[in-house]
């Protein structure tokens, strides 16, 4: 410390004293606060002095970590401005990054200070000298309202070093070895851009007394690890940083010899124990393929590659025996990949009724399923072919509810073009709905399939370039449309096998209850349920197929039954039919189950009046959902 500053603490001391040695013998309160305003004005000026001299405001800055070459953050700005303002760094203000210049600038207030080594390294003993003066005198009480003897003050703390380990073995020379730790495993696999992976793992192991590490040195035997993979190095025990090194650090030693140094930190290994430290790396966020692949055996601890300091004060030294290996790949955004298929909730076979002008709105069709795989991909562009005979005016995409774009058809294909924010993100599925637009529907049934290919789909990885998409041919069910037709929802779809025991002999029986809606006009529905709901009994193995018998089981809901042979539903109104099936035969242990439309026979067959003018016969239900489930004859 300078004479000045020295001085400066001193006569502030002795002023902090003279608060509380106030004359006895004042008569007044105004005599006692004259006496402390005089006081307060030398503190002031002492302390404008010293501020001179560096007592910097930036010397109060909490100093928590070593600082060095490579160090970024706001304590390196506070340092920054302390060297600044005491004339030793000249720029225009703090950057937040050490560098030589930073480097240089700090051992010249180190040398100027009594610093020792003055080598530009801000550790312990900088951090404790600058938190010396930062230490300002405790604030003078409040004067009493009433003349009394101040109370005596209690001695200003010392501001507390940052801890350091220590041995709890003194005076013993310890005998230092070292050896690859467990974790992380040899061959690591790391990825273009990544932070923060592990690398490696040294275990420094101590016998006979404690040791202090404070230098490991990272051996390669190919330069491009610092210049074309890496950025930097860090160095951690467990979960702490120690310190960290740009790669441009390194050092050529010899001839396949790099080498790079981690010091300024210090880290207790105990008597008869051991420390593990993990080297962890920032890779470049681009790496040219020539740089990308095996790093077969490059990496070591080279001889007296880790000193450390025992007991005894003398230094120790360890090195690892054999190499270690890494292997470094394209990153994840490079690497992702996209497929096509058609989803398995997409829409089964259906019919769409228009409304009075011939119009079907958001008619879904289809569900794309795309997904991406190792990486994120945008999707930017969709084209969908319609192959029905109806007139498709155009089709909207849909995420969940969520309309994306709708876009028009030529010559039977629409294209979405420049989607945006259509993303598909890493190991996730998106499912995209696509809804049509019909116009020009009439009583005459027409069809509507829409199917996208894998050719139509253009996707970017995250990075920018496209990719090819894979999968298969997303093709839609065919779907009707027309503008007068019953449309049936099914209900429920019972199955049951009885059978006496001493008879040979059983009976299969089923239960269909479906609503029927009249869309366009009035339909009518035959009563004699054979005529116009069909049946069919199935092997599971799907190997043979029989019409089964078929009847009301009661009137249905919701239709006029005025007429001796229909049943009428008025337009717009829903009606519920229940039918049951009967079916008997000699018992086999055989499986079956009831389904409709069996072997291209009419599922329901309706009319538009009690005239018998027939409208088109449904008997294009899925008989994967139009079904029962499966009993056994036995």
């Amino acid at each position: 410390m300078s004479t000045v500053k020295k001085l400066s603490a001193v006569v502030l001391a002795l002023a902090l004293v003279g608060v509380f040695s106030l004359n006895a013998s004042a008569q007044s309160v105004s005599d006692l606060q004259a006496q402390i305003a005089a006081l307060l004005a030398q503190i002031n000026a002492l302390q404008a002095q010293l501020a001179s001299q560096g007592g910097s405001s930036a010397s109060s800055y909490n100093f928590t970590r070593d600082l060095t070459v490579g160090s970024r953050g706001d304590d390196v700005s506070a340092l920054q401005r302390v060297l600044i303002e005491g004339g030793y760094l000249q720029i225009a203000a703090p950057t937040g990054y050490f560098g030589p210049a930073t480097k240089a600038a700090l051992a010249r207030w180190q040398a100027a200070n009594g610093i020792s080594p003055a080598a530009g390294y801000f550790g312990p003993k900088s951090r404790a000298y600058l938190a010396s003066l930062a230490a300002l005198p405790p604030t003078p009480p409040t004067p009493p309202s009433t003349p009394s003897t101040p109370s005596t003050p209690s001695t200003p703390s010392t501001p507390s070093t940052p801890s350091t380990p220590s041995v709890s073995t003194p005076g013993v020379e310890a005998i230092l070895s070292a050896e690859y730790a467990p974790t992380p495993g040899n061959n690591p696999t790391l990825r273009v851009g990544e932070s923060d992976k592990d690398l490696l793992g040294v275990r420094v192991k101590s016998k006979q007394g404690d040791a202090l590490v404070q230098k490991l040195t990272l051996k390669s035997t190919k330069q491009q690890v610092f210049t074309k993979v890496f950025s930097s190095f860090a160095l951690y025990d467990g979960s702490t940083k120690l310190v960290e090194v740009p790669s441009s650090n390194y050092v050529k030693v010899g001839t396949s010899d790099y080498q790079l140094t981690f010091s300024g930190f210090s880290v207790l290994v105990p008597k008869d124990g051991y420390k593990d430290l993990t080297v962890k790396v920032n890779l470049y966020s681009s790496i040219d393929s020539a740089y990308r692949g095996s790093y077969d055996s490059v990496l070591s601890v080279p001889s007296n590659g880790i000193r450390a300091i025992d007991g005894a004060g003398v230094n120790q030294y360890a090195q690892t025996s054999g190499t270690r290996s890494f292997s470094v790949e394209q990153s994840e955004d490079e690497l992702a990949t996209l497929s096509l298929a058609r989803d398995a909730s997409s829409p089964k076979t259906s019919l769409f009724v228009s409304d009075s002008y011939g119009d079907v709105k958001d008619a879904s069709v289809l569900v794309l399923a795309l997904k991406a795989e190792k990486g994120r991909v945008k999707v930017t562009d969709l084209v969908v072919t319609s192959t029905g005979s109806a007139t498709v005016d155009s089709v909207d995409l849909y995420d969940g509810s969520t309309k994306l774009a709708s876009t028009g058809f030529a010559t039977n294909t629409a294209t979405f073009s420049d989607l945006s924010d259509l993303y598909v993100e890493k190991d996730q599925t998106k499912l995209l709905t696509l809804k049509v637009n019909v116009s020009g529907a009439t009583t005459t049934f027409k069809t509507v399939t829409l199917e996208v290919q894998t050719s139509g789909v253009t996707a970017e990885k995250n990075d920018g370039t496209t990719l090819t998409v894979s999968g298969s041919t997303a093709t839609s069910d065919t779907h009707q449309v027309t503008s007068y037709a019953p449309v049936v929802s099914l209900k429920s779809f019972t199955v049951n096998w009885t059978r006496n025991a001493q008879e040979s002999t059983g009976t299969l029986s089923g239960y269909l209850e479906v609503d029927v809606t009249a869309r366009g006009g009035d339909v009518y529905i035959s009563k004699t349920a054979s005529s116009s709901f069909v049946i069919g009994k199935v092997l599971s193995s799907g190997a043979s197929s029989t019409v089964v018998t078929t009847y009301y089981d009661g009137v249905p809901s919701g239709v006029d039954s005025s007429h001796p042979s229909y049943y009428k539903i008025a337009k717009d109104q829903t009606a519920t039919f229940k039918v049951k099936t009967t079916d008997t035969f000699v018992h086999d242990g055989k499986a079956y189950y009831l389904t409709t439309g069996i072997n291209g026979t009419y599922y329901i067959r309706w009319f538009k009046d009690t005239s018998g003018t027939a409208g088109t016969d449904l008997g294009f239900f899925n008989s994967d959902v139009w079904r029962s489930g499966t009993v056994s004859a036995n």
